[in-house]
């Protein structure tokens, strides 16, 4: 589990570089897929194995929350670049709801390494 949760906190940062590469316009994310929280690997966690076995953890649920809300901030940011507001793409990503998210994940993420009963 431990393991698990620091390949979602490694996957979760990676998506602000790929954020940054893709308003330099070095990447190509599809705005359908990163507005999904359940598409990628702790997505699929947290609508599967995790969701069975921790669904009425209050950290769980905040984490399920949370981690929702990040895609939606991430597709945000992407959504703003595509509308040319670049500027504000980027303000959301350095100090803006986005880098909010990711320290609120980041924080759920510890909380749940240190509760035993994920274990």
């Amino acid at each position: 589990m431990s393991e698990f949760l620091d390949r979602a906190m490694m996957t979760h940062s990676a998506v602000k570089n790929r954020l940054v590469r893709a308003i330099k316009g070095e990447e190509n994310i599809d705005y359908n897929t990163i507005k999904r929280d359940d598409a990628c690997e702790v997505g699929k966690w947290i609508y599967g194995e995790g969701g069975q076995k921790h669904a009425t953890s209050q950290i769980f649920q905040e984490f399920r929350r949370t981690h929702a809300e990040f895609h939606q901030c991430a597709s945000n940011v992407l959504l703003l670049h595509r509308n040319g507001k670049v500027a504000e793409a980027n303000a959301e990503l350095q100090r803006g709801s986005f880098e909010q998210k990711s320290m609120e994940i980041g924080s759920c993420i510890v909380r749940m390494k240190k509760d035993p009963s994920f274990w």
